[in-house]
């Protein structure tokens, strides 16, 4: 059968995420896993049996046997270890938001962002990340229409529940479960990763397309453009 050699950019909690999945994955084999601290990459490589460890990204990727690459490392540096991978002839699979070059001198928006997006037919998105931060996090999905909202936990969790409040005039608010069970990060992580493999063997473009990551860019930029402009951003495309 065929199988993708992989490496993994990153030793941290993501790429042990990565890693986990692509143990299970018939179509991966991973050979080289790579972390700016070399003894964490040694480590990772000894308990996930990866036959080498590095301690760049630049070494990973002289690797020949590399045929696809995981960048699972703080998105500030992505960018240019991207455009490293592309010029070496390597697959990459990434999170496109390399977010350091468009962020205000002295913005602390790579630690904290807060925005709204409304499109011209009234749909309204509040968004707010924060990364880097030891806080409790919330990360909650909450999607406001005309019956109700549905309100669930963005990334999986034990326990995990999805509830719908029905608004009714007689009622009032009233809350629904549509579902609860348990999810594990394996689960967000093992779709995206197993495309990207059937994607190289099958050569077809993954699910998540080209367009709908230049969408997601173009959306950031405007973030970006908007806070150091100190206005809203206006953006035209055609759905």
């Amino acid at each position: 059968m065929a199988v993708v050699r992989l490496g993994v950019i990153g030793g941290g909690v993501i790429g042990r995420q990565h890693l986990k999945v692509a143990q299970k994955c018939s179509s991966l084999q991973v050979v080289a896993v790579a972390d700016l601290r070399e003894e964490v990459a040694r480590e990772t490589a000894k308990e996930f049996g990866i036959p080498r460890a590095y301690g760049s990204a630049e070494a990973l990727l002289d690797d020949a046997e590399v045929e696809a690459v995981v960048l699972a490392f703080p998105t500030a540096g992505r960018a240019q270890v991207a455009l490293q991978a592309f010029a070496g002839g390597k697959q990459m699979w990434t999170v496109p938001s390399p977010f350091l070059p468009h962020v205000a001198p002295g913005s602390d928006a790579e630690t904290h962002v807060v925005a709204l997006l409304r499109d011209e037919e009234g749909l309204t998105v509040a968004y707010e990340r924060g990364e880097y931060m030891p806080t409790a996090s919330d990360d909650v999905w909450e999607i406001i229409g005309e019956r109700g909202s549905l309100r669930f936990k963005m990334v999986p969790d034990r326990g995990k529940v999805i509830v719908f409040y029905e608004a009714k005039t007689e009622q009032g608010v009233t809350p629904k479960v549509f579902w609860q069970g348990d999810e594990s990060w394996e689960i967000a992580h093992a779709g995206p990763l197993t495309d990207f493999a059937a994607a190289i063997l099958e050569r077809r473009p993954p699910k998540t397309s080209l367009e709908q990551a230049l969408i997601v860019q173009q959306i950031t930029d405007a973030i970006y453009a908007s806070a150091m402009a100190g206005k809203p951003m206006a953006l035209d495309w055609e759905g």
